[in-house]
């Protein structure tokens, strides 16, 4: 990097720099995923600094967690989805409520019907994870039986317009067998980079946060015009319908 922060590259020529939206993890209708929580504190350390922060000091200690971030958000047609940061938002948004969304980083393993993981012969999927306040609340639940640093989550999508899932825990977190196993260094040190990629651009991956003069430039209305032809209820439908499937 030079002196000013800028970078020079060309095409296929240090353009490694350039950050992209990450795929987002989305469930196909009949698939089973087993997914290991990635996003600890102990993320940037490597992966001795990951297994510390998904262990356990002591029997009598409370579990560690992974780590999540969240915000309200609305979507509009042409706009897509952007933050809530007040009433003129909302009525934006023809007047619909915002809905919370949840995001963190999780790896989804190649496995079986069972869950188990088939092969390490390529780079499992390391994906941030978009979802409602209501999934949260299932996932902590299972975290509190289970706790994600010592297991995974098997997920099996029921419906894959609106992702649906159905929960159940994993003997092991692959992640952490892995890293304490050292069989596969090479593996756990691209799942680490590609969740701090990741992580770097995550709020992104929820909502924009655009001022209220770049969403009407967005819908193409005057100055304070709300936009008059989205009604609250069908605006709540589209959110619920794309809910997880549109970027």
């Amino acid at each position: 990097m030079s002196d000013d922060g800028f970078e020079e590259f060309s095409f296929d020529t240090g353009d490694e720099v350039v950050q992209t939206r990450a795929k987002k993890f989305k469930g196909e209708e009949g698939r089973i995923y087993r997914l290991s929580f990635v996003w600890y504190d102990g993320l940037d350390d490597g992966a001795k600094g990951l297994l510390a922060a998904m262990s356990r000091e002591n029997d009598e200690a409370k579990a560690p967690a992974p780590k999540f971030v969240g915000a309200k958000r609305h979507y509009v047609p042409s706009v897509g989805y952007f933050l809530h940061k007040g009433p003129e938002y909302s009525k934006l948004a023809g007047g619909a409520a915002p809905k919370m969304q949840i995001a963190t980083i999780i790896v989804s393993w190649p496995c079986d019907k069972n869950g188990n993981v088939t092969t390490l012969d390529q780079a499992p999927g390391v994906m941030p994870w978009i979802f409602s306040a209501e999934k949260y609340d299932t996932i902590k639940g299972a975290h509190a039986q289970w706790p994600f640093g010592e297991h995974d989550l098997i997920a099996k999508c029921t419906r894959g317009q609106f992702q649906n899932f159905t929960f159940q825990s994993a003997k092991n977190n692959a992640v952490r067998k892995l890293i304490e196993s050292d069989k596969a260094p090479k593996i756990i040190d691209g799942i680490i980079d590609s969740a701090i990629g990741i992580r770097g651009n995550l709020k992104n991956e929820i909502a924009r946060d655009m001022s209220l003069d770049q969403i009407r430039e967005k819908l193409g209305a005057d100055g304070g015009s709300p936009v008059g032809d989205i009604q609250p209820q069908n605006s709540a439908a589209i959110d619920s319908a794309l809910d997880g499937i549109l970027d």
